[in-house]
């Protein structure tokens, strides 16, 4: 049934005013939201209209909720005084841009006065301070109810549901625990006893009425699944043979190095999810366009790195808000991520699309009259070496001695040197560590030299052509074994 703008708005203004007192009251409904944000996920402008809508509403509670229960957000700063239009993508330019180092120096200010404290996680401090996340019992209910319901299409059929085996990423404290649509199993690849026990989950056949009989979706953090993957093909067992339909991986950068090597290894298709932390919610790749959708339960923004205005499309910092009652302990509201990305225009979501482009610090950009213009991003570079088998690898499983190569999923050895004189080109310096001495195979290094360059050159910025002007000079360099001594990891 065709329904008319103006019709469609008068009816969803109404539901979401009769929703509104129950999630201003102290029993927020999980169902109702769910039920609403389910129809968000169609195509169309009544969807994304729906969208607007129930972000616009929430923007609002989670607005209250932390200017009456938190010290931080009392002051004048959060005052809402925004003229938000119900039914058009939320404006949230009114309030300031919030960073890291902000809630750490007033930590205890970001708590609200009304939840219960449950648990704790953190950001691993990677290329910043690390950061302590708060979570109450009564967000982590919500989220429980929130999710088990928008799963509730999924579990209705009567196929039976599937077996997971996972590993989980013990860096960051206490796990949100989420609802699932099958049953979860859990192993790990840090040492000789769990690599050899997901082994064994794997090879087990099962008999759980309503499920299937085999485990047939793996999920981990990227490197883990890949360095599993690896350990398997060492021992001399074929992936595929295991029957795994999908691997999910999260945390990191996956370079389609590594995605070709996972889905050809398992004959599976790879679901990548983008999340962080501070976050209760991330962004999932999609199968279509190829570009990560935000979760529609958090607002997104991306900024201009000069003035921080909001751009429609673009390079940006990702700004995310969390939304009233998805959290409750611990608000933030217009925090930047520390992550750049490209801002992309995509029809297959209502929500926010981007490319993620790396760690905001590990960016380089040149001002040119006044403007920012990027020569390098992390994930490109990635991209590039994560072919190159001569770079020296960290070794991230050191205790799994079975396994001939330990460092299969590590990050890189590198380091990236930037200058930027007064009267003279900006000069950038990447070196790597190999694994030989470069002096021994010059030509070899030459090779590897030129294909780095060569690849960052034809990349979506402005390196190549400030190049040619004599505005920037690219240095790559190459050291022999342990000549870094202690390098920093590099994160994407």
């Amino acid at each position: 049934m065709n329904v008319s703008p103006g019709s469609f708005e008068r009816q969803f203004r109404r539901l979401l005013d009769e929703c509104a007192p129950v999630v201003r009251s102290d029993r927020a409904t999980a169902l109702g939201l769910a039920d609403l944000f389910r129809f968000t996920f169609e195509p169309g402008d009544q969807a994304r209209t729906l969208l607007h809508a129930l972000q616009n509403m929430l923007l609002g509670e989670t607005i209250r909720h932390a200017r009456a229960n938190t010290v931080f957000y009392a002051g004048p700063d959060y005052a809402d005084g925004s003229e938000r239009q119900l039914f058009r993508a939320p404006d949230l330019t009114c309030w300031p841009v919030l960073n890291r180092q902000t809630i750490i120096d007033n930590f205890n200010d970001f708590m609200s006065a009304s939840a219960t404290f449950s648990s704790a996680c953190h950001t691993s401090g990677a290329t910043g301070p690390s950061l302590s996340i708060y979570k109450s019992t009564e967000e982590l209910s919500f989220l429980w109810q929130f999710y088990q319901r928008l799963m509730k299409p999924a579990l209705s059929g009567e196929h039976p549901r599937p077996l997971m085996l996972s590993f989980p990423n013990l860096y960051h404290g206490v796990a949100v625990r989420l609802p699932s649509h099958g049953k979860v199993f859990v192993s790990g690849v840090t040492d000789d006893l769990l690599i050899e026990d997901a082994v064994k989950v794997l090879q087990k056949t099962y008999a759980i009425p309503g499920h299937d009989s085999r485990i047939s979706v793996l999920s981990g953090l990227s490197y883990q699944i890949e360095f599993f993957t690896h350990y398997l093909l060492e021992q001399g067992y074929d992936p595929k043979e295991f029957g795994i339909k999908s691997i999910n991986v999260v945390g990191n950068y996956t370079p389609d190095y590594c995605k070709t090597f996972l889905t050809d290894a398992w004959d599976a298709i790879l679901c990548e999810r983008f999340t962080l932390t501070e976050s209760a919610g991330g962004a999932l790749r999609c199968f279509k366009c190829g570009h990560y959708h935000l979760d529609c339960h958090v607002v997104g923004e991306v900024v201009d790195p000069d003035d921080a205005r909001p751009i429609e499309a673009g390079i940006g910092h990702l700004l995310l808000t969390q939304l009233y009652p998805f959290v409750q302990m611990q608000p933030l509201i217009r925090y930047v991520t520390g992550d750049l990305v490209r801002r992309i225009d995509s029809d297959c979501s209502n929500g926010l699309t981007f490319d993620f482009l790396g760690k905001s610090v590990n960016c380089i950009s040149l001002k040119v009259d006044g403007a920012a213009h990027w020569v390098l991003f992390p994930a490109d570079l990635y991209e590039i070496i994560n072919t190159i088998p001569d770079i020296r690898l960290f070794e991230n499983f050191p205790t799994v001695t079975r396994a001939h190569d330990r460092t299969v999923g590590s990050p890189p050895i590198y380091t990236q040197t930037v200058s930027e004189p007064d009267d003279g080109p900006m000069t950038i310096e990447l070196t790597f560590e190999l694994r030989y001495a470069p002096q021994r195979y010059a030509d070899r290094a030459e090779t590897l030299r030129r294909q780095i360059i060569n690849g960052l050159r034809s990349a979506q910025t402005d390196l190549a052509r400030f190049m040619d002007q004599g505005l920037v000079v690219l240095t790559v360099r190459f050291v022999g074994p342990g000549a870094l001594g202690n390098a920093i990891r590099m994160k994407i």
